[in-house]
């Protein structure tokens, strides 16, 4: 899959609201994911890397989706 494309799913489904940025304030310390983070920063610099949680609508959403498969 193209960069471009992965872009634009994940803008659609944060605008949907089905995503949120999980450290929208870019400091890793002060996130509740930081002790259980293993995502390295690419090229090994001091850059951040942006991290997506899915919301209350998006897990609903996905639990809907597996039980329509179970059915």
């Amino acid at each position: 899959m193209r960069k471009s494309i992965l872009v634009a799913i994940i803008e659609f489904l944060l605008r949907a609201g089905y995503l949120c940025e999980a450290c929208p304030w870019k400091r890793c310390a002060g996130c509740s994911l930081s002790k259980i983070c293993s995502v390295p920063v690419p090229g090994g610099g001091k850059g951040w890397v942006k991290m997506y949680a899915f919301t209350e609508k998006g897990m609903a959403y996905i639990e809907g989706a597996k039980e329509e498969r179970v059915s």
